[in-house]
């Protein structure tokens, strides 16, 4: 890929990237932009950029931080009917919203006594709502997902493991019905 290709060619200037992102001393929204800025348009498009910045965020900060990918940020916002940030808002202001959109679920879902861990447990129950096949759910559950999706169901099977494993869908099931 093309962000490959320029870090191996510009080793330096990566690095200063990395730092510059995982600087304590900086807010958060602004090592995203600074990392976005020294990495710049022709490394890698917006959503790479973030996506690698939250990545090496989740690696730096833990459960501080999240996995950011813009297609299913953009599902979270419009399952949640949260207005996301407007496309003129920097990558890290990006960034900063979505943290504070996992925040807000982490305890709206704690008031109605559904207690997630952390905003990675949060990340991972949104992305599982959004992506998880429904076919582990009961009938009534399976309607209030879909209902909740927006009538939209997903078209392959990309979270099979996750569809097995019944703390995932005891936990589907615990979060869906509370948000309803």
């Amino acid at each position: 890929g093309t962000l490959r290709s320029w870090l191996r060619e510009h080793p330096q200037e990566g690095e200063t990237a990395i730092r510059a992102l995982i600087d304590d001393e900086a807010e958060l929204a602004e090592g995203v932009d600074r990392f976005g800025g020294l990495i710049g348009d022709g490394a890698a498009y917006r959503g790479a950029r973030l996506s690698l910045a939250s990545t090496i965020l989740l690696g730096h900060l833990g459960t501080d931080a999240a996995p950011y990918r813009v297609s299913a940020v953009e599902a979270y916002y419009r399952m949640l009917e949260v207005e996301p940030p407007g496309d003129d808002a920097s990558e890290g202001a990006q960034y900063a919203a979505f943290l504070g959109l996992l925040d807000d679920v982490l305890a709206e879902l704690a008031r109605r006594d559904v207690h997630l861990l952390d905003r990675v447990d949060v990340q991972s129950v949104l992305w599982v709502l959004v992506h998880a096949p429904v076919d582990d759910l009961s009938a009534d559950d399976r309607r209030t997902l879909k209902e909740w999706r927006g009538g939209e169901l997903p078209a392959d099977d990309a979270m099979s493991e996750a569809s097995e494993d019944s703390w995932r869908v005891a936990r589907l099931r615990q979060v869906a019905t509370a948000w309803t």
